[in-house]
């Protein structure tokens, strides 16, 4: 462990990063693109169904996810797109081990 004078710190010619670049340097570090392409093998496959924004040119997913209060994503999970959810909104909570009682906002 080393101490350091934050006092003594100067800044020579400092630059400016967005915070796009940051977010994408840090998912390549991860290797998270490889991880996603591996995973999408495993989750249901998008398919066409009845859009509510009367949309036929593309593919359907259902992207469930769980806050905490702060509104940080504690879980998540893909689900089929091309099903209505009043039919899999209790198998969607379950599957995202959601507590009783939980506030769902659709």
């Amino acid at each position: 462990m080393q101490r350091v004078d934050v006092d003594s710190l100067r800044l020579v010619r400092p630059r400016s990063v967005g915070v796009e670049q940051v977010g994408l340097w840090a998912l390549e570090q991860l290797e998270l693109p490889a991880l996603l392409a591996e995973l999408a093998s495993e989750q249901p496959q998008a398919k066409r169904g009845h859009s509510k924004e009367k949309r036929s040119d593309c593919p359907l997913l259902t992207l469930g996810l769980m806050l905490d209060a702060s509104g940080f994503v504690r879980r998540s999970q893909l689900f089929a797109g091309n099903v209505r959810e009043h039919r899999t909104l209790a198998g969607m909570l379950e599957a995202l081990r959601a507590p009783a009682g939980a506030l769902v906002v659709m």
